[in-house]
């Protein structure tokens, strides 16, 4: 039996077998728990100072330099995957969470509050100072880490719409102005010298996103008062 392809390549099912051979799958385990011990270091600098040296990030993982480069070609692609890594955990607890809310208006409503409420919590600049630089040499990487977020109003948009109760013309593109939307949000609340709440800034984007959902206007007593932009804490 010919074991390979008419280009010389293997055929199909020689890779198949190989893919399932133990110590492939053995070998391909450990590469993933060793790449994801990387990024998990990584996270730990960023949380305790921000950026970090190669040389930190191999001694915060315990590895040598050349298992890094082994898992990651540089220092930003190792930012790449600590992007997904984030936005990836906190996607799904957010689903975990909404999985709850049975109306899928309002878990898109608990979405936007949920993730704007958080930004009062995120101190640390480094991150959204990365992004815009990481996108401009990875854009479709950076895009694809992003995705999650805009996937997760896809779905609660599409049910909604199988409900009856929202009526976007195209819910992708709803989904993704939504993380857009977003996304500028994180970037202001970050960089800004002084801001709204975010209860205030949760409860204006809801009131553009739902008409933009073809929900009509949110009720006006959901509305909290005006309030005095605040100063953005020290260090922010």
């Amino acid at each position: 039996m010919n074991d390979e392809a008419g280009d010389g390549q293997p055929s199909s099912w020689v890779t198949r077998a190989a893919d399932r051979a133990p110590s492939v799958q053995n070998s391909r385990l450990r590469s993933m728990q060793r790449a994801q011990q990387i990024v998990d270091a990584a996270r730990r600098l960023i949380d305790a100072g921000g950026d970090f040296t190669t040389h930190q990030l191999v001694r915060e993982a315990g590895i040598a330099i050349q298992t890094l480069y082994k898992h990651f070609a540089s220092k930003d692609e190792v930012m790449v995957a600590v992007l997904e890594d984030v936005i990836g955990q906190s996607v799904d607890q957010l689903r975990e969470r909404g999985a709850a809310i049975r109306d899928p208006v309002e878990r898109l409503r608990f979405y936007v509050f949920s993730i704007i409420e958080s930004l009062d919590g995120s101190a640390n600049r480094f991150i959204p100072a990365e992004h815009w630089r990481l996108v401009q040499l990875y854009p479709d990487e950076v895009e694809h880490a992003r995705q999650p977020v805009a996937d997760l109003f896809h779905a609660s948009l599409q049910e909604a719409v199988d409900a009856g109760l929202l009526a976007p013309a195209d819910t992708v593109h709803a989904a993704a102005m939504t993380n857009q939307l977003l996304l500028a949000e994180y970037h202001a609340h970050a960089f800004a010298t002084s801001r709204a709440s975010t209860d205030v800034i949760a409860t204006k984007l809801w009131s553009f996103l739902l008409p933009a959902y073809g929900g009509g206007v949110p009720a006006a007593d959901r509305l909290p008062p005006a309030a005095a932009p605040r100063e953005a804490a020290a260090g922010v």
